[in-house]
């Protein structure tokens, strides 16, 4: 599917957790197989997990406390059906039209 973007990158660089070097190899690589470019970059850099949380908190954005993947959430013992409630009860007083509307929310159904 080629939804007509130039470049893609990802905002993994930013966790003191992950390597970027390695990120941004395999994202390289990615690139040999699809028209689109990556984007390489080190978003910790500069304080950037740092700043990354206070504008998490500036900007009302709710911030999940594992990397999202079942895997990672089982191996720190973290209650998914816990972190649905939350983010839900997050969204109650939202206005998503209205309090979102910078944002372009598509969905895209998968050829799998």
């Amino acid at each position: 599917m080629d939804l007509g973007f130039d470049y893609f990158g990802s905002a993994l660089t930013i966790s003191p957790h992950k390597n970027s070097q390695t990120i941004n190899s395999i994202g390289i690589d990615v690139q040999k197989i699809y028209t689109t470019h990556y984007l390489p970059s080190d978003f910790k850099k500069n304080q950037g997990y740092k700043r990354s949380v206070e504008m998490c908190e500036e900007y009302d954005i709710y911030r999940q406390c594992y990397c999202g993947c079942v895997y990672a959430a089982q191996a720190q013992n973290i209650d998914l059906i816990q972190v649905k409630k939350d983010a839900t009860a997050f969204l109650l007083d939202k206005d998503v039209e209205k309090d979102y509307s910078h944002i372009k929310f598509t969905v895209t159904k998968l050829d799998i």
